[in-house]
């Protein structure tokens, strides 16, 4: 019953005028996390609003000195014309245990609760009070609720045929349970556990129920043994469209749900979702696992990348966009249109949308600083890679360079020349070409020059001219 719980005290400092449980001078403050957890019930059983202050409903429910959770239960139920019942109901269940089960039902049922109230009068399955005095405990305890609830409340309203099941409802929002298959004993609650119904119920065939005594089970899940069934059609539901992305599938998966609460009743799956809704989803799975969504083995993303990662590592004062992974997976937001799937998510624009980040104007600044290709020769081009760490890296063709002494630089930075033979497979890596002409030209020429008699080896690579580039062909 919650007993244990602070929100009757949170109720009643709020009556007082105290929202702010922490400005209280408890004589031992209760534990954080428990106040935090008794405002969370207040506030979904509507009895304080976001402030902390107390609602209506919540000034009167503090008003009939029960607990938060009986009082909404008594308030709905007059509300719903069923005051008199409930105060019955809230009178036994504030009783500790008041019957025995001496059997198994032998009959199906759709309340626990109605089945107790039953044997109070003699009847019930298999149901007995624990002595003979129950009865009328029960009796003078609820005589007095109806006092108190008619001076709190006033008239009720007009009697309403479910109105016991959807007063537990409102009171045991989080109880609410949902069968997870037809004919089997396992449900969920609304609170996100999971629970069996315990042989003592006799409520097995309903599909949705309020579970009002639950206990930890000896499995992960726990017992229900007193629940009252709900009709699904009374309940105040809505409608969500939601999509998650299914894993296995590696693509959104789409679904429209019918809830109380957060609790599913109803899933349809493969249903027509909102366009914004998919796109979120991928959005939110590129996020959560970006190594499988970024592309980062596609070869211009990736140039581009390495070369803001120099640029931003050279100039860590410019506004260069993020480029570490989780930084990358937010461009998905702009990518996701029209997606649903990972493989079509990858074959977006993701170059694009980087150069969308930088804007014009840092562009413009990264050309400077890390440029995508240098010249070198006669009217040739050859790409630049940008390792995580270290220079720049070219390569380029020994031929390519005669005549050239200076290393070539990025950023005022000399790369690393990785010096190719005509089969185009590196020979030497240096940054000091000059002390290369000097120092290992003579070796490397001797070496090659009897492995490729067609090209030029001379003995004075700085006064040698580059050969011409070689003609483009044409169709």
């Amino acid at each position: 019953m919650g007993r244990a719980d602070r929100s009757g005290a949170l109720l009643a400092l709020a009556a007082w005028g105290e929202p702010d449980p922490a400005a209280f001078p408890w004589f031992e403050a209760p534990p954080s996390d428990a106040l935090a957890s008794a405002g969370r019930l207040l506030s979904a059983l509507g009895l304080r609003d976001a402030a902390g202050a107390l609602t209506p409903m919540g000034r009167a429910a503090a008003r009939l000195g029960t607990h938060p959770r009986l009082a909404t239960a008594l308030l709905r139920g007059h509300a719903l014309g069923v005051g008199d019942a409930m105060c019955e109901a809230v009178a036994l269940l504030e009783a500790r245990a008041p019957m025995r089960r001496v059997r198994p039902p032998r009959a199906p049922s759709r309340s626990d609760l109605d089945d107790q109230i039953a044997a109070l009068h003699g009847g019930g399955d298999g149901l007995v009070p624990r002595h003979p005095g129950v009865a009328a405990e029960i009796a003078q305890a609820a005589s007095q609720l109806r006092q108190r609830l008619r001076s709190v409340a006033g008239a009720g309203g007009p009697a309403t045929e479910a109105g016991v099941s959807l007063a537990l409802a409102a009171a045991w929002p989080d109880r609410v349970a949902v069968r997870r298959e037809p004919g089997s004993d396992r449900f969920r609650l609304a609170n996100g556990r999971g629970a069996r119904l315990s042989r003592d119920s006799a409520v097995v065939h309903a599909d949705l129920v309020v579970a009002l005594d639950v206990s930890d089970g000896d499995d992960a899940h726990a017992q229900i043994h007193m629940a009252v069934a709900v009709d699904r059609s009374a309940l105040p539901t809505h409608r969500v469209q939601v999509a998650t992305w299914d894993v296995v599938a590696d693509r959104v998966q789409t679904a429209d749900e019918l809830r109380f609460g957060d609790l599913v009743l109803e899933r349809r799956l493969g249903a027509p979702v909102a366009p914004a809704v998919v796109e979120a989803a991928l959005a939110a799975a590129c996020r959560a696992d970006p190594r499988r969504f970024v592309p980062l083995a596609e070869d211009g993303f990736a140039d581009l990348v390495a070369r803001v990662r120099f640029a931003a590592r050279r100039h860590p004062e410019e506004a260069w966009p993020d480029v570490s992974l989780e930084g990358l997976a937010g461009l998905a937001v702009g990518l996701v249109a029209g997606c649903r799937s990972l493989a079509v998510l990858k074959s977006a624009d993701w170059t694009g949308a980087l150069r969308d980040a930088l804007g014009w104007s840092l562009a413009q600044r990264l050309d400077a600083i890390a440029p995508s290709h240098l010249s070198v020769g006669v009217g040739r081009r050859a790409s630049l890679h940008y390792p995580l760490e270290g220079p720049p890296e070219l390569s380029v063709r020994m031929q390519d360079l005669f005549g050239v002494r200076e290393t070539p630089k990025v950023d005022g930075e000399p790369v690393s020349l990785h010096l190719l033979a005509p089969n185009g497979r590196p020979v030497q890596v240096t940054r000091d070409l000059l002390g290369f002409w000097s120092r290992t030209w003579p070796e490397v020429r001797k070496e090659l020059r009897a492995r490729y008699p067609k090209h030029s080896w001379p003995d004075d690579p700085l006064s040698a001219a580059p050969p011409p580039p070689r003609p483009r062909l044409t169709s």
